[in-house]
């Protein structure tokens, strides 16, 4: 498989999130990478972000609703 990026979304002014799928040595992973412009406004990565498994989505999904179980406990959203 070839890397495909899935979706992005903004992580601030100059930086986006990138939601990739990639294969690496046989391994399909999923990848949430933090791009930022280069000089000449290419959109490259950087060493900020978070590679899995893909077989780790259900983990990662979980993870997700306790940080929002967390967060309407707290009335931050």
């Amino acid at each position: 498989m070839e890397d495909k990026c899935v979706t992005e979304f903004a992580k601030n002014s100059c930086e986006k999130v990138r939601v990739l799928l990639k294969n690496w040595q046989g391994k399909e992973l999923l990848d949430l990478r933090v791009f930022a412009q280069n000089k000449d406004g290419t959109w490259v990565p950087t060493a900020k972000g978070l590679c899995l498994q893909t077989c780790q989505l259900n983990d990662l999904k979980a993870a997700v609703k306790v940080l929002e179980s967390a967060l309407a406990q707290e009335d931050v959203v």
